[in-house]
């Protein structure tokens, strides 16, 4: 059995204007692993990166901190010669 609620908070105000959740029912954890797995192998890669920018955001926001979105590091490395 499977039930969805959908909600979406405002980044500048911090209230909810809409979530998404997911409620699931089933016989065992190995059917919970499974379906867990199922869910976020339907999403590309992109997606699964923008959920956790989301919960990210959500976090910072929940904990009233400054939002200082993902950080950006470059780094060059120099392989040795073989």
């Amino acid at each position: 059995m499977c039930f969805q609620v959908s909600a979406l908070w405002d980044a500048n105000s911090a209230k909810l204007l809409r979530m998404n959740l997911w409620f699931r029912s089933l016989a065992s954890f190995e059917d919970e692993a499974a379906a867990d797995a199922e869910f976020w192998l339907r999403m590309t890669p992109d997606e699964r990166v923008e959920v956790v920018e989301q919960l990210r955001a959500e976090w910072w926001i929940q904990h009233g901190q400054a939002d200082e979105g993902l950080r950006r590091t470059v780094a060059i490395l120099r392989l040795p010669r073989s």
